[in-house]
């Protein structure tokens, strides 16, 4: 098993390390796991989709990301919430910075405790921890 498991794409070696580094917010695997893609020479642009995505990457990374949203005909408003990742994937300075009119402060606060009790992938860029203000669009449907 061990030579079938060698014989796999360094990328999807490298997320079953990250889903281990997931589960137990191991900062240290992720900067090992970061430093392994750039000794192999991975594109940067493979290592950013693990590392450096647009949108926060909620763990665990099997179940869908809520807040992966797309507007709409069905839409009626969003809301728009910023906030910071530390190294062990908990949000921090979470915020609404903008919302539609029809946005209730109830769906508001649901977003913002969705967001505080979630678990993320810290952001990392040059094998290091980037606090990366991440700002998300949640559209209401």
């Amino acid at each position: 098993s061990y030579d079938v498991a060698g014989s796999e794409p360094l990328l999807a070696r490298v997320e079953i390390l990250l889903h281990l580094a997931d589960l137990d917010r191991d900062y240290d695997t992720y900067q090992s796991v970061y430093a392994l893609l750039e000794e192999k020479g991975t594109p940067q642009e493979a290592i950013d989709r693990l590392f450096y995505p647009p949108t926060p990457q909620l763990l665990p990374t099997f179940l869908p990301n809520p807040f992966v949203s797309e507007q709409t005909p069905e839409s009626t408003g969003y809301i728009e919430v910023a906030f910071e990742l530390n190294k062990y994937g908990s949000a921090t300075h979470i915020r609404v910075v903008d919302a539609t009119a029809n946005a209730t402060d109830d769906e508001q606060d649901r977003l913002v405790r969705l967001i505080a009790y979630s678990r993320f992938r810290p952001y990392l860029a040059g094998g290091e921890l980037v606090r990366k203000r991440a700002v998300v669009r949640y559209y209401l449907n």
